[in-house]
């Protein structure tokens, strides 16, 4: 077998792959993928969440290389394609976890015969107009979904020996578990005890929510690490830890959960703390792409938002991504019974919601105001007013300044505001790039 082949750049999450590799399942879905690459140079591997999608990209990622002598290109950001594109040299993008924020035009690099692509796409991302020209290279996985003898041999590779022998009468009950989501409950289900696995395969949510919870009552450090991650869009890059950031938002962010979270008085010292303990999150929760961290998984990332979002309401309020704002926060005076879906806000922190509202409209990011999800109810709707009012000529101002950018820049979206639109699936939008506030608000259904 040939050794894998990658530029210095990309060792090291080949070399994560690998390890992973070790565990895998070739299934079903998995042949029909390599089926589909042996034929075309661009496979769109669809499903929903949880899958599998990651795993199977991968794994014919390094079966590829290893059996063909392409050279794997994990794409990280967007212009990747284009540095690293070399018709003349076997190459195999692989393009994970995708962000979703530009058109990619994959027709253009198609005519090269020595170059493949390989996605892993949410279903639900899937159907926003940016993978229109990708329509006849998907190939759904949901077709092809895990069957018993799959799921056992799943099983065995994750969970320990001892914990099948004490779980063997409850196997059938394990094994019929949410199957959408089999592959990640394997996963967490490594080192976990049988009790603990029983607890998992019964509720996969509350099971990652405890787990959270517990960190923050036993290990302050690591929680204080999750809490970033999950602040910071989920990718904590260790360039923070060097005083490299992106924006004056990220400095402020940094900050402000190092003084939450009684990290000393010196910036320093808490990111050596944080640098120290990183490494050995890294394979329960967390896994490093490149150079930054990140949530093993979509669901475990917004569990995370919620459970340290509610720890940190101030800092979350001032500065997590606005399509959370608007759809993960809600006011405790508006709803009856709390289901654990959202971010609660006290009455006395009415005001710093609605500031928020208002630093993201001088910026031009309207999701937050008017695709709130809160908008749906009476109480929250007589709070806006009420605020709004009593700031009328500031959101005058605002509002004008939103007028005047709709109607030079009808054709133009904002990177973040896009993210949002593909984040919670709002695929009208990305479709009508509707920026008018009554006209995006009556969209959502609010009247």
């Amino acid at each position: 077998m040939l050794s894998c082949i990658a530029l210095d750049l990309h060792d090291q999450p080949i070399k994560d792959w690998r390890r992973d590799d070790e565990k895998f399942i070739e299934t079903e879905a998995a042949k029909q993928v390599e089926t589909q690459l042996g034929k075309s140079n661009c496979v769109l591997v669809v499903g929903p969440s949880g899958i599998g999608k990651s795993s199977i990209v991968r794994h014919l990622a390094l079966k590829l290389c290893d059996n063909n002598q392409y050279h794997i290109i994990p794409v990280i950001d967007h212009d990747d394609i284009h540095q690293f594109y070399n018709q003349k040299r076997k190459q195999l993008f692989v393009i994970d976890d995708l962000w979703g924020k530009k058109s990619i035009n994959i027709n253009q690099y198609n005519y090269a015969i020595n170059v493949k692509f390989l996605f892993a796409v949410d279903i639900d991302l899937y159907k926003d107009s940016t993978f229109n020209s990708l329509q006849s290279y998907v190939c759904d996985i949901s077709n092809w979904p895990l069957n018993h003898q799959d799921k056992i041999e799943m099983n065995k590779n994750y969970i320990s020996p001892e914990s099948q022998t004490k779980l063997a009468q409850k196997l059938d009950n394990l094994l019929k578990s949410d199957e959408v989501y089999f592959p990640l409950l394997c996963k967490i289900a490594e080192e976990k005890t049988a009790e603990q696995i029983i607890m998992l395969f019964s509720n996969l949510d509350d099971f990652i929510k405890q787990e959270f919870l517990a960190l923050k009552d036993t290990n302050n450090l690591y929680f204080c690490i999750i809490t970033l991650c999950a602040l910071l869009n989920n990718r904590f890059k260790e360039e923070i830890l060097s005083d490299k950031y992106d924006s004056n938002v990220e400095t402020e962010a940094f900050a402000n959960i190092c003084k939450e979270f009684n990290l000393g008085k010196h910036q320093e010292s808490a990111k050596y703390k944080i640098k120290e303990h990183l490494e050995n999150l890294e394979g329960t929760y967390l896994t490093k792409t490149a150079n930054y961290y990140r949530f093993i998984h979509s669901k475990v990332y917004h569990i995370a938002v919620l459970v340290c979002g509610q720890a940190c309401v101030q800092s979350f309020t001032k500065f997590v991504r606005s399509s959370c704002i608007a759809e993960r926060f809600c006011f405790a005076s508006v709803i009856t019974e709390n289901t654990g879906e959202f971010i609660l806000i006290d009455k006395s922190e009415d005001k710093n919601y609605f500031d928020r509202l208002i630093l993201d409209l001088e910026q031009g990011i309207t999701y937050s105001t008017f695709h709130n999800s809160q908008l749906k109810y009476p109480s929250y709707r007589e709070k806006f007013i009420s605020y709004f009012r009593n700031r009328r000529p500031k959101v005058i101002e605002i509002l004008n300044t939103c007028k005047r950018n709709s109607d030079t820049q009808s054709t133009q979206l904002n990177n973040n505001e896009y993210e949002d639109y593909i984040d919670f699936k709002q695929n009208h939008f990305s479709s009508h790039k509707v920026r008018k506030p009554l006209i995006e608000s009556a969209w959502e259904g609010f009247r």
